[in-house]
């Protein structure tokens, strides 16, 4: 039997369950953070942060993205998105 492992990216929860489907256990929060920049006036750049929260920290989490300035080496300082955080 396949099991997906979930991690909360604010306080480490982790959270094992049957992998019928790719959707993040009940309660907790798929976070998506999408960013534009432009290096340039002929190039754009997108970085994507996919991760996860569980129910005590996904408000806090999504103040903290709505909040932030763009800044790749803030987001990564605060959430783990598999790299060095």
């Amino acid at each position: 039997m396949r099991e997906n492992l979930y991690t909360c990216c604010r306080c480490g929860q982790e959270v094992r369950v049957t992998a019928a489907s790719n959707d993040p256990p009940l309660g907790w929060a798929l976070v998506t953070f999408r960013c534009y920049t432009t290096d340039d006036l002929t190039q754009t750049i997108l970085t994507t942060l996919t991760t996860h929260a569980c129910w005590h920290c996904s408000t806090e989490v999504l103040t903290f993205l709505e909040k932030a300035v763009p800044s790749n080496k803030e987001i990564d300082r605060v959430i783990d998105d598999g790299d060095a955080a």
